[in-house]
């Protein structure tokens, strides 16, 4: 239809080319039958331009291609009539020999060819004639880019709804990565207040001892290297106790941080990919049902049971449990510590004969005291290193377990809206 209209339209047309003045009502009437049908397909094809990039169904650039095959030839065929009707130099013959009317032999005598006989052939009506099958066609573009409109905006709405979920995702992640950072913090804090309760233990430990080194030769005829000893080493096993927990405590983080990366992203994908799976489903069927099973199971992956801010309790509640320990525990763990040595000063003390026996074997005793107090001190090591590690399989289990959740929450509502485009429920 359109070729056979081209080549009628063409026709008229070159009947004009020679003349040198322009042809009354052509462009208007052109430009009126063919733009009131192209108009729409081109806002048509502007929203559809906009949303392109973010339709995975391909639906928007077929849409697009659809467009633009019957925008483009009508645009030229509209430039080229309005030009070929404009003023321009010529041979005037030529609008009669390619006319070849039933009344040419009365036009023959014309000694000129003004607007006034043009007119006289080339009349409203004969334009109308050539200029309906236009109109025709420009109903049916119209038509189309109503359609074009009516399919762009539902995808529009379907895109809406993914950026919505994007965002809302986007808003869950950002805040489960303060609740993370707030554990990593009161982890930390389990490291701080070892630190602390050491160096305050090491401290009591060596003031405690301080006034014996003082007056060395009054305890053990002078000899010192008992105590030297023990005291060093104590500081030693500290030192290392500290270090471990230390890279314990990094270790915490990094293996936090790998089990929520692979998780949002799985949560994250199986998220994006369901709802996209619904809208694409729903834009390539023939079902009855597409559209409104594709609204009623689009929105429900936005529901709070698919937010990724179900992953916080997992980590707060270890938070708690972990500030906690290093608030009552580690305290404790080391205040025993110096229990522990006190009396070891008593003893000392206790001997009437300063260089007697009792203060000999008071000091002979340091080198089994310093053994005992390095299995003291990896006993609490270990018990923090245990703390920390309790609490990140716990939270590594809960984060996988509540993901698992999630993914299955989202095949659970792609199976329903499958169910939907048979049966609209």
């Amino acid at each position: 239809m359109l070729v056979v209209i081209l080549v009628a339209i063409g026709s008229f047309v070159n009947g004009d080319l020679g003349l040198n003045f322009a042809i009354q009502g052509v462009p208007y009437s052109v430009n009126r039958a063919i733009g009131m049908g192209v108009q729409p397909v081109v806002s048509a094809n502007l929203t559809i331009s906009l949303n392109e990039t973010m339709d995975s169904s391909g639906v928007l650039g077929i849409l697009r291609s659809i467009g633009n095959e019957v925008v483009t030839p009508l645009d030229l065929l509209m430039a080229g009539i309005i030009s070929a009707a404009s003023d321009k130099s010529g041979d005037p013959s030529t609008v009669f020999a390619s006319l070849q009317l039933w009344h040419w032999k009365n036009l023959r005598q014309l000694q000129q060819i003004y607007k006034q006989n043009v007119s006289m052939v080339i009349t409203s009506s004969l334009i109308t004639d050539y200029t309906s099958p236009l109109r025709n066609i420009s109903s049916i573009l119209s038509m189309l880019g109503t359609l074009m409109s009516t399919i762009a905006k539902e995808k529009q709405a379907t895109i809406m709804q993914r950026l919505n979920l994007n965002e809302t995702v986007d808003t869950s992640l950002k805040n489960l990565i303060q609740v993370v950072t707030n554990l990593n913090r009161t982890n930390y804090g389990v490291y701080s207040s070892v630190i602390r309760a050491s160096d305050n233990s090491l401290k009591s430990i060596n003031q405690t001892y301080a006034a014996v080194l003082s007056k060395a030769s009054n305890f053990n005829n002078g000899n010192m290297t008992n105590l030297i000893n023990f005291l060093a080493n104590t500081s030693t096993v500290a030192s290392g106790a500290l270090d471990e927990i230390q890279n314990n405590t990094a270790s915490f983080t990094l293996n936090l941080a790998y089990a929520l990366g692979n998780q949002t992203t799985n949560i994250s994908q199986s998220i994006y990919n369901g709802i996209r799976n619904v809208s694409d489903t729903a834009s390539t069927s023939d079902s009855i049902y597409a559209r409104i099973c594709e609204r009623k199971y689009a929105a429900m992956f936005q529901q709070s049971g698919l937010s990724p801010s179900r992953l916080n309790f997992c980590l707060q509640s270890e938070g708690a449990s972990l500030s906690s320990f290093a608030q009552l525990v580690i305290p404790a763990m080391f205040a025993d510590i110096f229990r522990w040595v006190g009396p070891q000063v008593l003893r000392i003390n206790m001997c009437s004969v300063a260089n007697g026996t009792c203060s000999v074997g008071a000091f002979n005793a340091f080198s089994d005291f310093s053994s005992r107090m390095s299995t003291k001190y990896d006993l609490m090591r270990r018990a923090v290193l245990a703390e920390q590690d309790l609490a990140l399989y716990r939270a590594t289990s809960c984060i996988d377990a509540v993901s698992n959740d999630i993914q299955d929450l989202a095949i659970i509502i792609q199976d329903k809206f499958v169910n939907c485009m048979t049966t609209g429920n």
